[in-house]
């Protein structure tokens, strides 16, 4: 298939370029030269097209020559190059920064999973409630990281899609991470030199699937525009501090509302992913 008209690699390389935070990518097989502004979120439809900004048959090069190397080579990229071409091609329509996805995103899974859970968990408190949605969130964010980066076996939670009664079988994962990993985030049994109290409460939930099922969904390709293998450690962080700034609380019929996290209110410890991938 010709780059032109082939948009299935088109929306890969995007993907990983948007995710590393690089403005431009090259796409090549020597007969075709195309380039992509990287900027502009990737979405599964997007035609071969979507944020091409340069387009080149064989027959091209030749002639235009002096400004493929006067953009392209090792020279010109130091001087500043790809800086401006990327200035010089740039458009504020539809760009959306990982980061700002990235949470967008996390706020709707957290809305989903707070109405499940408070429906059915009608016992929990306000402050129960809100530890249950935020690391259940942070759980699955940091297993789908380390399944891209070869740490987890890769599509093990893709693979929970199939069949009923999501949780248990999460929660029976979320278990054995506990073996695995020396982190607070996987946390349910008493440790001697652990001065926190083990999460007693998660594992024993009653989530729907629905809920569960569309958040999983939505962490592979091509639902999900993000690259784990290459997402930015510090994204983690700031979508995790922009996380803190919303509470949820229960009305009075123990339904869920997210809400502006009131002054004072200490939120449930989140978890932070390093280069080494370590916690």
């Amino acid at each position: 298939m010709r780059i032109a008209e082939d948009a299935s690699p088109a929306f890969q390389l995007r993907r990983y370029a948007w995710t590393s935070k690089l403005p431009v990518s090259l796409r090549t097989d020597f007969e075709q030269f195309a380039v992509y502004g990287c900027r502009l979120r990737p979405f599964k439809t997007d035609k071969p097209a979507t944020a091409r900004t340069m387009l080149l048959g064989f027959t091209d090069y030749l002639e235009r020559w002096d400004e493929l190397a006067g953009l392209f080579s090792p020279d010109a990229i130091q001087k500043g190059s790809l800086d401006r071409y990327v200035e010089s091609t740039k458009t504020k329509k539809g760009t959306a920064t990982v980061d700002d996805a990235f949470l967008a995103e996390i706020e709707k899974w957290r809305d989903m999973l707070a109405r499940s859970i408070a429906l059915r968990n009608p016992r929990l408190s306000t402050r129960e409630l809100n530890f249950a949605v935020q690391r259940t969130i942070d759980r699955l964010i940091f297993l789908r990281i380390c399944e891209d980066r070869g740490i987890e076996s890769y599509a093990f939670l893709q693979s929970l899609l199939n069949g009923e009664r999501v949780y248990p079988r999460l929660a029976t994962h979320f278990r054995d991470a506990d073996d695995r990993y020396n982190s607070g985030l996987f946390h349910f049994g008493e440790e001697k030199t652990r001065a926190e109290a083990p999460d007693k409460l998660t594992l024993e939930l009653d989530i729907d699937d629905k809920p569960l099922k569309e958040i999983i969904g939505s962490l592979y390709y091509p639902d999900s525009p993000s690259e784990f293998s290459v997402l930015p450690a510090d994204i983690l962080g700031q979508v995790y501090e922009q996380f803190l700034g919303k509470v949820i609380r229960l009305t009075a019929g123990h339904q869920a509302d997210a809400s502006e996290r009131p002054k004072g209110l200490v939120p449930a410890r989140g978890f932070f992913l390093t280069d080494g991938g370590g916690l």
